[in-house]
């Protein structure tokens, strides 16, 4: 299903991600607070994630048996930890129980986490009562960059991997601006995942890109989560007239439109927006 290169590429990007983390694992405990060592020679990395996902899982442990075999951090071995959640169906006590485990039973020394903007301030609040890092993944709301900022010593452990709403929201934009000196491209498709964040920035675009940009919105429509096919989206978009597709996608269906699109060899030029997958693939705004 997923183009080998993509999931490849993925894998790098969580590889970095957990370097990063441990990188940091000898120092950070000091300075901050934490107070989840882990054993004397381990460093502990827990990954809340769902496991079914290509990349997430599969690239924490290939980034620890690496580093591992190098010989580790600071001559620490680091240990990969997983609990299996699926952030997408927003089940509270299933999550909620799942970091738990990882925060007091496991202990562990960091996180890497899927979550949601619902989930985010949940997440939040618990590792700061442990006083454990997490680098959160799939969450934007800019009410969690506010925390940090009004009580720092408490939020302070708290990282997001990405933009928040409003830094996504206006990279998307200034794309758009870009585009528009550029190319005479003017017909835009928006197409998003059903999550009430996601929808909000496509209505936002909508109303934006007419009035600030100049471009027609032909085609707007969303998706169910977990969509494995976007034949009939596509298939409206082009017929349509659309130019451009814009998609505002946040989680593995990303990889799953974007192969899709160039299978069917689309003649849409397809404008990243936000497509978590796909960012993580490209550093450009177009794919």
């Amino acid at each position: 299903m997923f183009d080998s290169n993509a999931i490849t590429k993925m894998h790098s990007l969580i590889l970095a991600v957990i370097i990063i983390v441990a990188a940091v694992a000898g120092s950070a405990a000091y300075y901050l607070g934490t107070n989840n060592t882990g054993a004397a020679n381990t460093i502990k990395i827990g990954v809340l994630a769902d496991l079914d996902v290509v990349g997430i899982w599969h690239g924490a442990v290939l980034a620890a048996e690496q580093i591992n075999a190098e010989g580790g951090i600071l001559g620490r071995q680091v240990e990969i930890i997983e609990e299996d959640i699926n952030p997408q169906e927003q089940d509270v006590l299933i999550y909620t129980n799942a970091l738990e485990r990882l925060l007091t039973y496991h202990q562990v020394d960091f996180i890497l986490g899927s979550t949601t903007d619902q989930l985010g301030f949940i997440v939040q609040d618990k590792c700061a009562e442990q006083k454990t890092i997490i680098f959160a993944m799939g969450v934007a709301a800019d009410e969690l960059t506010q925390r940090v900022l009004d009580d720092y010593d408490k939020a302070k452990y708290f990282f997001r991997m990405g933009w928040n709403a409003t830094s996504g929201y206006q990279g998307a934009t200034d794309g758009f601006q870009t585009l528009n000196m550029i190319s005479d491209l003017n017909k835009v498709a928006l197409l998003t995942v059903d999550l009430p964040a996601a929808k909000g920035q496509i209505d936002a675009l909508a109303q934006n890109l007419p009035e600030t940009y100049g471009y027609e919105i032909v085609y707007k429509d969303t998706f169910p989560i977990g969509t494995i096919d976007f034949t009939s989206y596509f298939a409206k978009a082009e017929a349509a007239g659309a130019e451009i597709l814009v998609p505002w996608v946040l989680y593995q269906e990303g990889i799953i439109m974007v192969k899709e699109w160039y299978d069917r060899q689309s003649p849409m030029i397809m404008y990243s927006g936000i497509n978590i997958a796909i960012s993580s693939t490209s550093r450009s705004h177009f794919s």
